[in-house]
């Protein structure tokens, strides 16, 4: 289709502002905009970019490595949409929450996805787990998230005495890192329990994978549903998954 790339160019530029609207500091929106202007330019000096002989050798040589990441891309998101539809209502021992950001002291969207989550477990299977809240504070955050997540709970009639607060995170990797502390600190062996992880859809295949780096053995996930302006998210993912296995250890 002639105008094909000059359409989907624009769909994604007027995606972007549609998030920048309704989702102004959604993480990984700037490079939809890239893509939508990279996709427009191209429309317009393309012609010219295949009469070039530089251009051509340029193609051959990197259209191979475009279709192999290509490949890599799908049988990762294959495996990230998977878990995506997991919701496990089988007992474990421990629940453990992922933190997701706050404005100030108030939940952001993802957060407050996942507490609801939570909540919606606890209604339907609550099967008296403990229940393992995880995240420090960050940027533009008044507090660490883990409280604002307690407050949360607490407000909707939770016990507390069901509650462990892991407040140092400030990344999925040290979620599972500080939350295995937190446990540990119970005298109990990560080894002899199993963990139910509640976290968006998006993020559940990452977690897993990083809660056995940190040595959990027996793991299931509940997973939260995610607004379908967030859909970046799971482009993110794949980058963030790529991060993990490298330096995540």
């Amino acid at each position: 289709m002639k105008y094909l790339d000059l359409i989907l160019g624009m769909l994604a530029i007027a995606y972007y502002f549609v998030l920048k609207i309704f989702m102004w500091n959604l993480s990984f929106s700037k490079p939809i905009l890239l893509m939508g202007l990279v996709l427009i330019i191209y429309h317009f000096v393309k012609n010219k970019l295949h009469k070039n002989k530089l251009f051509k050798r340029i193609k051959k040589f990197i259209k191979p490595l475009v279709i192999a990441f290509m490949i890599v891309f799908l049988l990762v998101e294959s495996c990230i949409i998977f878990f995506a539809l997991k919701k496990d209502t089988t007992k474990t021992d421990y629940i453990i929450v992922l933190g997701a950001g706050l404005y100030g002291e108030r939940m952001s969207l993802v957060l407050m996805q996942r507490m609801d989550t939570l909540l919606e477990y606890l209604k339907y299977y609550d099967k008296g787990e403990k229940i393992v809240l995880s995240g420090g504070q960050g940027p533009g955050e008044d507090i660490p998230e883990a409280i604002a997540m307690k407050r949360y709970l607490l407000e909707k009639g939770i016990s507390e005495d069901r509650i462990i607060v892991e407040d140092k995170s400030t990344s999925t990797y040290e979620n599972f890192k500080f939350s295995k502390e937190a446990i540990e600190n119970q005298g109990v062996d990560i080894k002899d329990i199993s963990i139910k992880i509640i976290t968006n859809n998006f993020h559940s295949f990452r977690g897993v994978f990083l809660a056995k780096r940190n040595g959990f053995k027996d793991i299931e996930v509940y997973s939260a549903p995610l607004n379908i302006w967030l859909t970046p998210y799971y482009i993110r993912e794949f980058f963030a998954l790529g991060k993990s296995i490298v330096f995540d250890r």
